[in-house]
């Protein structure tokens, strides 16, 4: 017997066993899922290392098969650099408009929005 498994004893009641059966079943399923990389802080931070710095290495590479010194590896650096807070902004901007769903203020927005002939700036 695994530390997941649970011994089934026959119950009293009818319907115990599928209960235990099904928690049994959940430990698994929590056990054996993948963290969504939406949400998980670590790959945020990953990326926003990784592009930058294998931008950088791969403009050096360039630069000493064509010897130019240090312009493409300073220039894909800052492209990478550009390219992380570009990501990290518009997964923010995302996150938080998931977030405003249904709120108040987004529905007045939306209500506005959806009316024809309505104004688009306030009335005087």
């Amino acid at each position: 017997m695994t530390c997941t498994q649970t011994r089934v004893r026959p119950a009293s009641a009818p319907g115990r066993t599928d209960l235990v059966r099904s928690a049994v079943v959940n430990r698994r399923e929590r056990r054996f899922t993948v963290p969504s990389a939406d949400e998980d802080a670590l790959s945020h931070a990953i990326a926003m290392v990784v592009a930058p710095l294998a931008m950088g290495l791969f403009g050096a590479w360039i630069d000493a098969r064509l010897g130019t010194g240090w312009i493409f590896a300073a220039l894909l650096g800052v492209m990478g650099v550009a390219g992380a807070l570009a990501s990290a902004y518009y997964r923010y901007e995302a996150r938080m408009a998931r977030h405003d769903e249904g709120k108040p203020w987004t529905r007045r927005a939306a209500a506005r929005s959806a009316t024809p002939g309505a104004p688009e700036g306030p009335s005087r």
